[in-house]
């Protein structure tokens, strides 16, 4: 049960941003900078040092995969935040 967390959380965050970046066109660091944060500590609690590596590692790597359409105008920070 305690792998499902994540996940829920997970839905929960996309879900709120979909909502704000919808009707408001952002995605505001308030729920950007947690999800991250919660990323991290799921990743050291629930797969000790390794997932925490692990968790660093793809967050760089998304991070700098979404990045590209950001610097050609394709999206906004708030979508490569997240």
């Amino acid at each position: 049960m305690e792998h499902w967390i994540p996940v829920i959380a997970s839905l929960a965050i996309v879900s709120v941003a979909l909502v704000t970046d919808s009707t408001r066109g952002i995605i505001p660091n308030r729920l950007t900078v947690p999800a991250l944060v919660l990323g991290l500590a799921a990743g050291g609690v629930l797969g000790g040092p390794a997932g925490l590596k692990e968790a660093f590692l793809g967050a760089l790597l998304g991070g700098a995969l979404m990045a590209i359409p950001f610097l050609v105008g394709g999206m906004g920070a708030g979508d490569v935040k997240l």
